[in-house]
């Protein structure tokens, strides 16, 4: 089962699951849960269990860690996407009989971001909401033409160098022509790194799709 670092209330109620880019690891993205005491109220707040796992898998060059292969720069491995699909329903079940948790949110960065829309309508216990933060919807043709409803919230850098900023728009429209309800929003002059303004967007996200 995946491992990695959790920032864990004594009675949870809800869990927010982070996934890390290419190259990180899990410590990297739960620093994120630490900002978002600012912008949630704290009684929300101290009922999410936050859990950043490490991917499954270490980069070649054994520099962090990778939800599945780059080859050559292309996001064409799909074995590895779904190996670490399934890697993530073992640990949302986990969860759920560990803490009594059922309703939970995917939040990834990048490469998570790519993970966390391929994998949210596979999984065994529905996401209440998806974040997908610099990502792209990979594989369309294997994301369920009638899937259960999962609202998404999709944001990305104008300025990112590394990840397609239209990836937004092709996601966008693929999963509202499954039915699925979509909020957008790309930040100017923003590069590959999480933007302060998103904050304020994915807090009440959060707590929308949450509580």
């Amino acid at each position: 089962m995946l491992e990695g670092p959790a920032l864990t209330p004594p009675n949870p109620k809800y869990a927010v699951i982070l996934l890390h880019g290419y190259g990180a690891d899990g410590q990297n993205l739960l620093d994120l849960a630490y900002f978002f005491e600012k912008f949630l109220p704290m009684d929300i707040f101290g009922d999410i269990a936050w859990f950043a796992p490490n991917a499954p898998d270490p980069t070649p060059y054994n520099e962090g860690y990778q939800w599945f292969d780059i080859e050559e720069g292309r996001f064409a491995d799909k074995p590895g996407l779904e190996a670490s699909r399934d890697e993530i329903d073992q640990l949302v079940e986990h969860i759920r009989q560990e803490y009594g948790i059922e309703k939970y949110i995917l939040l990834g960065f990048s490469q998570g971001g790519m993970t966390s829309l391929f994998s949210a309508p596979h999984l065994q216990t529905t996401p209440t909401g998806v974040i997908s933060y610099a990502g792209m919807l990979l594989f369309e043709d294997k994301y369920p033409q009638q899937p259960a409803h999962i609202p998404h919230l999709l944001l990305h850098g104008e300025a990112d160098p590394v990840v397609e900023p239209e990836g937004i728009e092709s996601a966008k429209a693929e999963l509202e022509q499954r039915g699925q309800a979509v909020t957008a929003h790309t930040f100017p002059d923003v590069e590959h790194f999480i933007a302060p303004e998103a904050m304020p967007l994915m807090a009440e996200f959060i707590e929308t799709h949450l509580t």
